[in-house]
């Protein structure tokens, strides 16, 4: 009996993580505004100079992907891999090329339900 219940709270726990993280794009919106809350700018830089910006800003980083700005995102976001462990996601501006922020990917909501259900597994 204790057995079957243990394996029925494993399964729900999995499940309902797995659900919510369905959502993890619209979950990022809500945990981080700042850089989905924005009004669209014109874009006036290329990938390569929000490139340069983040490795100017992140030395001992190694960029792994740019992505446009798009309607979740104004901005240009690079996921870059730290030299010393874990990753950041590096946000620039289209318009000036500048650095506006940057955020933990596995903090906040998401991070932490991505860390539970992946741990769970």
């Amino acid at each position: 009996m204790v057995a079957g219940l243990t394996l029925a709270a494993y399964a729900v726990v999995i499940g309902v993580t797995g659900s919510v993280l369905v959502f993890r794009d619209q979950i990022k919106a809500w945990d981080y505004p700042e850089f989905h809350s924005v009004p669209a700018v014109p874009i006036s830089t290329t990938p390569d100079q929000a490139l340069s910006a983040v490795r100017e800003s992140w030395p001992d980083g190694r960029p792994l992907s740019v992505t446009w700005p798009n309607e979740e995102s104004p901005y240009w976001m690079s996921y870059v891999l730290l030299s010393k462990g874990g990753a950041r996601e590096v946000f620039t501006d289209p318009s000036t090329g500048r650095i506006v922020g940057d955020r933990d990917p596995s903090g906040g909501v998401n991070g932490w339900l991505l860390k539970l259900h992946t741990n769970l597994l």
